[in-house]
């Protein structure tokens, strides 16, 4: 007898689409169905973008360090296992670009077998072995050239740092049969329950898509509501919700990578004011140590410019070199952190007076001006793309200012009456006169006005 399927909610998937010389990178992995093919793909991770999340499976799967160079396409799968009553929902986030030498010596991650080069006719003709018909459905569309800008995924800075909402403290009920009860109790809602395809080895998913996530906690109990702050207090450090946001702030392995693909990383948190706790007889505890501040980005571009000047001096911008992060945290070590350097160099390489250098530049630099690579076609552009985007965005909103002031000009007129309008006028007052006798006449000389009008008009 089969269980009854637990629907689940749509998880964020990202896959590689790899080709070189006309092969496609995959990748051999065990699954609860068999030794499956599969684009490199996993879970996006809490506080992981999806670019840094692609850039990070490919790794794992492959060893080898992966450059996205577009978004394929989004795209929106499921599976159900009826002996186990999984359903589950995917939206995969696919990414085209190119990889590197495998490292030496770097293992593959549990599961995968090996890594395959085939062709598209091979990985056709091996279809009853893919792991989601999106296998092959990703590498047609990369065939047919689908390829949009990085830019296309936003993501918002509360990934890194979350928003904190506090809940209203709920009266409590006289009996404990209440809808959360009843929700929680039903196995259809129990959040408790282990996500299908937990581990890789044992249940894996269907499309991507080996969950390394934890299984969400059990639900607690509404928090009383906490004492009032004075306003610009931040929340209590000792609150549960502040260590939550410091993990999902945690940097990835690998930054994002410095160009003007690369999405956008958390901004930069504020400096940490004084946090003041609340002791449980209501007073006021000391404040506790305030966290060192975070540079801000112009302080970030001073010191570049300061150690680095044939690159980040100030001016017109240059198109730097790919993985640029890489040779200044080598070259200038506890500068900057990873994350304020991924930050500032997304800022860097998204604004519109760098994306306009890249449009028409031929050359990539280091850190000291000499060149390191070209300009593809492509991120030409892309580049170009973005500044007509936003071009066109400042023009819109220039021509709906003028015509805002145009309308509210005190000298402005109400336009000439025409003669249908004076005809219209005219039989509004002739209704009207039916029921006075002297709007009657009225009408009657509106009526007279129009008639003059449509012959003059004539």
């Amino acid at each position: 007898m089969h269980k009854p399927a637990r629907r689940r909610g749509p998880r964020v998937t990202v896959a590689a689409i790899i080709e070189e010389r006309g092969r496609f990178l995959l990748v051999e992995e065990e699954t609860p169905e068999g030794l499956r093919l599969n684009n490199p793909a996993g879970h996006v991770e809490p506080g992981e973008s999806p670019a840094q999340a692609v850039v990070r499976e490919a790794l794992e799967e492959t060893a080898r360090e992966f450059v996205p160079e577009a978004v394929l396409g989004l795209y929106l799968s499921r599976f159900v296992r009826p002996a186990r009553g999984e359903d589950v929902t995917y939206l995969r986030i696919a990414y085209r670009g190119r990889v590197g030498e495998a490292l030496a010596g770097r293992a593959l991650d549990r599961g995968i077998v090996r890594t395959l080069w085939l062709t598209p006719d091979e990985i056709r003709a091996e279809r009853a072995r893919h792991r989601s018909p999106l296998v092959m459905r990703c590498i047609d569309d990369h065939l047919a050239g689908s390829a949009w800008p990085l830019a296309l995924v936003t993501v918002d800075g509360t990934l890194a740092q979350p928003e904190i909402k506090h809940a209203m403290a709920q009266p409590a009920r006289a009996h404990g049969n209440d809808r959360a009860r009843r929700d929680n109790a039903h196995p259809m809602h129990d959040p408790t329950d282990p996500a299908p395809g937990e581990d890789a080895n044992v249940q894996g998913g269907p499309a991507d898509e080996r969950p390394d996530a934890p299984p969400a906690a059990s639900p607690a109990a509404p928090p009383a509501a906490p004492p009032a702050a004075p306003p610009g207090t931040p929340p209590d450090a000792s609150d549960g919700a502040a260590p939550a946001a410091a993990a999902a702030g945690a940097p990835p392995d690998e930054p994002p990578e410095a160009s003007p693909e690369a999405p956008p990383p958390a901004p930069l948190a504020p400096a940490a004011s004084p946090a003041v706790a609340a002791t449980p007889a209501g007073g006021i505890s000391k404040p506790s140590a305030a966290a060192p501040a975070e540079p801000t980005l112009a302080q970030i571009a001073a010191l570049l410019a300061e150690r680095f000047p044939a690159l980040f001096a100030p001016g017109t911008p240059r198109p730097i070199k790919l993985r640029i992060h890489a040779d200044i945290q080598q070259r200038a070590p506890g500068l900057l952190t990873r994350r304020q350097l991924a930050i500032f160099l997304h800022r860097h390489t998204t604004s519109s007076a760098y994306l306009r250098a890249l449009a028409t530049a031929t050359q990539r630099f280091d850190l000291d001006g000499a060149a390191a690579g070209e300009v593809t076609d492509e991120h030409r552009a892309a580049a170009a793309a973005e500044v007509e985007r936003r071009r066109q965005i400042v023009e819109q909103r220039r021509a709906a200012e003028r015509a805002a002031r145009r309308a509210a000009r005190p000298d402005s007129r109400p336009a000439s009456p025409t003669a249908a309008g004076v005809a219209a006028a005219a039989e509004a007052a002739a209704d009207r006169g039916e029921r006075a006798h002297g709007e009657h006449r009225a009408g009657r000389h509106l009526a007279a006005a129009a008639e003059a009008a449509a012959d003059s008009g004539n």
